[in-house]
């Protein structure tokens, strides 16, 4: 039976495809097989839909430093939809996912992301949401362990979050073709909410190997864009 990251990777290269090669009712069709993968599959993927969206009308704001526009403007979606979730749920979304999986484990993990302070206020989900995303994107503190197989994927991120945000800004900044932009911020809004809910930087590699068609389609921007 193919695995859930299996699954995940045809999806996402399913949305690639979708943008690269079918223009007429591209929208629609993203938007259905964002749903019909949330509901079936994996749930978080809606989040993703949501601060993607977020993302790509906010981008469109008059200021001088878009990449921190964006950014903060997925963040900033990232931490209401959780607040938003512990308002109706009585749990926030980190409190309920990553910190309870993390809680659970008898063996101390060295790549456990694990919230500073309690996530079970909403200022404590805000600051657990904000460590979880530096620690999966930043992942600077995996220095400070003496492991290869850490070191090099906080290498691996460290770089490939540099080249992303220098291909944004000579690339996609400005793009006139909104399916095309809609997906880079796609790819950026999976990054953020992998802060959201992954339990240790292990997950987060395995996770990553899903999205690997958006990460490539990111990586070569202006390669796919020039074939449109």
């Amino acid at each position: 039976m193919p695995t859930k990251e299996f699954i995940t990777y045809i999806f996402n290269l399913i949305v690639v495809l979708i943008v690269v090669r079918e223009q007429k009712y591209a929208k629609f069709k993203l938007i259905l097989a964002l749903l019909v993968f949330s509901y079936f599959f994996r749930s978080y993927y809606l989040l993703v839909g949501i601060v993607s969206i977020a993302i790509y009308y906010g981008s469109k704001i008059k200021f001088k430093n878009k990449k921190l526009l964006i950014i903060s403007i997925g963040i900033t979606t990232v931490v209401f939809l959780s607040l938003s979730y512990g308002i109706v749920k009585g749990s926030y979304i980190s409190d309920s996912t990553r910190e309870l999986i993390n809680s659970r484990r008898d063996a101390y993990n060295n790549t456990q992301i694990v919230s500073p302070i309690s996530t079970d206020t909403w200022y404590g989900e805000t600051v657990g949401i904000l460590y979880g995303i530096y620690t999966v994107n930043l992942p600077l503190n995996a220095f400070l362990y003496l492991s290869p197989h850490i070191i090099l994927f906080a290498l691996w991120q460290l770089c490939l979050l540099v080249y992303i945000l220098k291909i944004y800004d000579s690339k996609v900044k400005g793009d006139n073709n909104s399916e095309f932009e809609w997906l880079f911020y796609y790819g950026i809004a999976y990054f953020l909410i992998q802060g959201l809910f992954e339990p240790d930087l292990g997950s987060a590699v395995r996770h990553k190997a899903g999205i690997f068609p958006i990460i490539f389609f990111m990586l070569y921007y202006d390669q796919f864009r020039k074939k449109v």
